[in-house]
């Protein structure tokens, strides 16, 4: 598939394939068993590379385009949101008050706050993405509770609840 890209848009296939598979040896610049990396010199000498930039404007000014607008973009709001609540110590912060909120619950009577705050970020969890537990995706027994992804089924083990609280 690399080699054919690179052939659609007329540059040395042996040698963009050469960068993808490390069975394929180009004689004189790199051996069978490695991968092919050029530098950019290089890049350009083997024709691989059209030119060589260094600033946004000094690609656009190699295309043509040297009075093109530019205009950064900035992140929206939910991605930014969602950046806060995939990092690391957010991810652990919430699986850890998600995790203490269904123990209380199910060590009280009744469905309160503790269940809803543990319902609540385990959803918040798994929504957000790839957070430490990679979105709950496991199968997580604790204190009677399981957790199961991609559906997030909660079930609570004891309290006559076969599928209780669907997030």
């Amino acid at each position: 598939e690399f080699r054919a890209t690179a052939e659609a848009r007329k540059r040395p296939a042996l040698l963009a394939e050469a960068m993808v598979d490390a069975d394929v040896e180009v004689p004189g610049i790199v051996e069978k068993g490695k991968l092919l990396t050029l530098s950019t010199d290089e890049a350009l000498q083997h024709k691989i590379a059209d030119f060589r930039a260094d600033t946004i404007e000094a690609v656009l000014e190699q295309l043509g385009l040297a009075a093109a607008q530019v205009r950064p973009a900035a992140p929206h709001w939910a991605e930014l949101l969602v950046r806060f609540l995939t990092h690391p110590i957010v991810s652990s912060l919430l699986i850890s008050m998600g995790m203490i909120g269904i123990i209380v619950e199910l060590r009280t009577p009744g469905f309160g706050i503790a269940g809803g705050v543990g319902v609540g970020n385990a959803r918040v969890e798994e929504s957000s993405g790839e957070g430490m537990t990679g979105g709950l995706s496991g199968l997580c027994i604790a204190g009677g509770v399981g957790v199961r992804g991609t559906g997030s089924r909660f079930f609570a083990g004891g309290l006559g609840l076969s599928s209780g609280v669907t997030a």
